[in-house]
């Protein structure tokens, strides 16, 4: 078990804090470090991670690596697979750093969007993500909505792969199907707003035309487009998995383990 030992000075002008973890020194003043209060805190009640807290860059960074080896922080710049990147996701990221959250979720949709093999339907789905769009599981998946029968088929016929079977016809979305088509069957061109492909939308979109909704999971890189009609509210996917009807839509970004 760590050994804690601390102690605070304070005057009218300042504070600083000076914490004794097995043998380290650590010390901080409240005018220079984001982190004092939390320190204090922390000091108080003998949290043995405290040192973290003082080198917020290392410890982000040790956090990274937890989760992947492709990203890394250094700064307040993300370097994914050794490209800065910097765009809304990387925003949240960063937020969600600030706010000690956990931004592991986030992390891995970034790496789930550099996946998907067409760069077209990475930027696609950025638009997607600037239309303010975003709800992800712990996994990195995007958490979608579908529209279908009240027989749980789909709105349209046609051809698909459900749990590995092809079908034609209005395919079964039962909880836990697994639906797919060849992703070169999808249609790409974000101008063709009503073609082919697997569609699943924002909760707006998928539960005004149907008689039920389902709760739908897409990983990002099985995004084939995402038309620039209605907003970039729908998109066309090659790959979904059912996870359940649903009445009312999430709101938080990423939704709890």
């Amino acid at each position: 078990m760590s050994q804690i030992k601390f102690s605070v000075i304070q005057t009218e002008e300042w504070s600083t804090i000076s914490v004794f973890v097995d043998g380290e020194v650590y010390t901080a003043t409240d005018s220079s470090h984001s982190n004092f209060d939390k320190i204090v805190a922390a000091a108080r009640a003998g949290d043995p991670n405290i040192g973290d807290m003082f080198d917020l860059a290392a410890a982000a960074g040790r956090k990274f690596a937890a989760v992947t080896d492709r990203v890394v922080l250094e700064g307040n710049t993300l370097y994914l697979d050794g490209e800065v990147i910097h765009n809304a996701l990387t925003v949240k990221i960063l937020e969600f750093m600030d706010q000690d959250l956990d931004f592991a979720p986030l992390v891995r949709f970034m790496i789930n969007i550099a996946d998907n093999p067409n760069a077209h339907s990475r930027t696609h789905l950025y638009n997607w993500m600037g239309a303010g769009h975003v709800t992800i599981t712990q996994d990195g998946d995007i958490v979608a909505y579908k529209g279908v029968r009240a027989n749980l088929g789909s709105s349209t016929e046609g051809p698909g792969i459900v749990n590995g079977v092809p079908m034609n016809g209005s395919l079964p979305n039962l909880p836990g199907n697994i639906i797919e088509m060849d992703r070169g069957d999808v249609t790409f061109d974000p101008d063709n707003h009503c073609s082919v492909g697997l569609h699943v939308g924002v909760w707006s979109y998928a539960s005004s035309f149907s008689n039920k909704t389902l709760e739908v999971h897409v990983n990002p890189s099985d995004v084939v487009s995402v038309p620039n009609d209605h907003s970039y509210q729908k998109m066309r996917v090659c790959r979904y998995r059912v996870v359940q009807e649903i009445s009312e839509p999430y709101t938080e970004v990423v939704l709890p383990a």
